[in-house]
């Protein structure tokens, strides 16, 4: 990756990303079966196997998955910043 120096010459390295909610393989997993549960809820797709409380969870379950991702995404951005 090829840097542009600032006027000052220096160059500025980033800190490398937190990222937590994806750090773990469960993060990318729950964000894939809260979308299908959507899907499902709105009869996008075939429900054979799960009740609506079970949906439900599902889709809580990612919504609570992406606040992390935006509350991570934001304590990047504020270090960044800071550099």
């Amino acid at each position: 990756m090829h840097r542009e120096p600032i006027p000052s010459g220096r160059v500025w390295t980033m800190p490398p990303l937190i990222l937590h909610p994806f750090s773990d393989s469960t993060g990318p997993t729950k964000l894939v079966e809260s979308s299908r549960a959507s899907m499902m809820m709105q009869g996008l797709l075939p429900n054979n196997e799960f009740t609506l409380e079970q949906l439900d969870e599902k889709i809580l379950d990612g919504r609570y998955c992406e606040i992390r991702m935006l509350f991570y995404v934001g304590r990047d951005l504020e270090r960044w910043i800071e550099q």
